[in-house]
C-alpha cells in the first residue's frame, strides 16, 4: 500500500474492509511485510476472512529490474508465486497488476488476445506471473497496465512535472520521439479496481486510456498549455528513446486496445489533456503561492 498505486487505491477503500501492507514506507493501519522473509500467514491477518488480494509488490523500474536480475526475479517472480500459491490455499482471488511491456512493440494497439512476446527482463518476470495465475487459479483479474500518471503532489508521478519545472526554468529538454502508449489516470485505475471486486470482474483485461499518445506529442500539448501561463524559450531537442543509453531496447509502440474492460464496467476514463490542463494549474498556482 505504499507504492504510488497502493497508497491512491487505499484513499479509495474503507480501511475497515482491507488489510495492508508496507515495507519501507510505513502507512498508517498498515502491516509490515518483507515478500523476501515472510508468508502471508506469518503476518497479523486473518486470511479467512479475505476475498480479494490485490498484488502490487515488486520492483516495477525495467532498468533496475536489468541491472539487478537475480533480485528483480526473485521479487517480481519468486515471491509472488509464493503469495499466489498461499491465496489458492484461502481460496483468495488474486488481482495482479501486469504491464504493456509484455508486448514487443511492433505493432501497437494490442488488444488481449494478442500475442505477449516481451523484449524487456522486466515483460518477461510479469508474463512468468501471468502464466502461473492463467494456470493455477480460475478466478482471477490480471490488469495490463499501461502508463499511469497520478496526483501532481506525489513526487514519483514526475514526468509531467519534470517537464513543467524545465519550461519554466528556460531548461532545454531531450524527450523521446518514437515511443507511443495509451497513458490513463492513476485515479481511473483505482476506480477501476474497486469496480472490478464490486462486479467480480474475472479474467485478463488492459488497462489503458482510449487515447494514444506520443510521448514527443505530450510534451508539446505540455508546453502549449502553459503558455497560456508563461512563455518559455526552452528548445526541445527529439531522438529516438532507445538512444538514451538505455540498458535494453525499449519497445517502441505499447499502446492497448482498453475498450474490454470499459465496456464491461461501463466506465468513461479521462482525457489526458484535461488532466495536463490540471496539472499545469496546480504547477502554477503553486509558483504564485510561493
Amino acid at each position: 500500500a505504499s507504492s504510488l498505486l497502493g497508497n491512491n487505491l487505499l484513499k479509495s477503500i474503507e480501511s475497515s474492509k482491507c488489510y495492508h501492507t508496507y515495507l519501507t514506507h510505513p502507512t498508517p493501519g498498515g502491516i509490515y511485510f518483507d515478500c523476501l522473509k515472510h508468508k502471508l500467514s506469518d503476518i497479523d491477518c486473518n486470511l479467512i476472512e479475505v476475498e480479494n488480494a490485490i498484488i502490487l509488490i515488486g520492483q516495477t523500474d525495467p532498468i533496475k529490474c536489468f541491472h539487478n536480475p537475480e533480485l528483480s526475479e526473485e521479487l517480481n517472480c519468486g515471491s509472488i508465486i509464493r503469495i499466489l500459491k498461499e491465496l489458492k490455499e484461502y481460496s483468495i482471488k488474486p488481482i495482479f497488476t501486469s504491464t504493456e511491456y509484455v508486448f514487443d512493440g511492433l505493432t501497437g494497439n494490442y488488444g488481449e488476445d494478442a500475442t505477449a512476446n516481451p523484449t524487456l527482463l522486466y515483460g518477461k518476470q510479469k508474463l512468468t506471473v501471468e502464466n502461473f495465475i492463467k494456470e493455477n487459479f480460475d478466478n482471477f483479474l490480471i490488469l495490463r497496465l499501461a502508463k499511469m500518471f497520478g496526483d501532481f503532489s506525489d513526487p514519483r508521478d514526475s514526468i509531467f512535472t519534470s517537464w513543467i519545472k524545465a519550461l519554466v526554468e528556460q531548461t532545454n529538454i531531450t524527450c523521446a520521439n518514437d515511443q507511443v502508449f495509451s497513458p490513463v489516470q492513476l485515479s481511473d485505475v483505482c476506480e477501476i479496481i474497486n469496480l472490478g471486486i464490486s462486479f467480480n470482474l474475472k479474467g485478463l483485461f488492459h488497462l489503458g486510456g482510449k487515447e494514444t499518445w506520443n510521448r514527443y506529442d505530450m510534451l508539446l500539448k505540455t508546453r502549449s498549455i502553459l503558455q497560456e501561463y508563461f512563455h518559455s524559450n526552452s528548445e526541445i531537442l527529439t531522438q529516438s528513446i532507445n538512444e538514451f543509453n538505455l540498458p535494453e531496447t525499449y519497445p517502441l509502440n505499447v499502446s492497448l486496445n482498453s475498450s474490454k474492460i470499459y465496456r464491461e464496467l461501463n466506465f468513461e476514463p479521462q482525457q489526458i489533456e484535461k488532466y495536463i490542463k490540471l496539472i499545469v494549474k496546480e504547477y502554477i498556482k503553486n509558483i504564485y503561492a510561493k
